[in-house]
């Protein structure tokens, strides 16, 4: 119950935030494009610092840019490792239901499909970003109305 009141409350937190910053509705939306990458790339443990470094270099909403980069915790972790290794097969055009079927998965395998997911978590990451980004500069034309849409 308290976990629920919590995300509820943080959720609520970024709306406002969003809503009431005085950014332009398409640097907002590249805040959460950017956010949402560098939270889906295959960098565990630096996604963070990641964001921080690319939030200056672009000089965005920092706030926003961290909070979009948490979209991969653990409720998402399973289907993002799971599309970013259907994506990878894609484009590798190799056979994934054989790693998806097998009950037991050791090491070896893992090992010797790992550029198949790498590739598919950076397809993933550009897809998302620019799916999340899009739906952003949306909702904040919706709710905002035309801010001054300068980058």
């Amino acid at each position: 119950m308290l976990r629920k009141y919590k995300i509820r409350e943080m959720l609520k937190n970024t709306k406002e935030y969003l809503i009431s910053s005085r950014e332009s509705n398409l640097r907002l939306s590249v805040a959460v494009s950017v956010g949402v990458f560098s939270g889906v790339i295959p960098i565990w443990g630096f996604q963070t610092i990641l964001t921080i470094i690319l939030s200056f270099v672009f000089r965005l909403n920092k706030i926003i840019t961290i909070t979009a980069s948490n979209f991969s915790q653990p409720p998402v972790t399973p289907f993002i490792i799971l599309g970013s290794f259907l994506l990878g097969g894609l484009f590798l055009n190799t056979d994934t239901v054989m790693f998806i079927n097998t009950s037991n998965t050791n090491y070896e395998l893992i090992k010797s499909n790992f550029l198949q997911y790498v590739l598919g978590s950076i397809v993933l990451a550009i897809l998302l970003a620019v799916l999340s980004g899009i739906t952003t500069y949306y909702f904040l034309h919706l709710f905002r109305g035309n801010k001054n849409d300068k980058i």
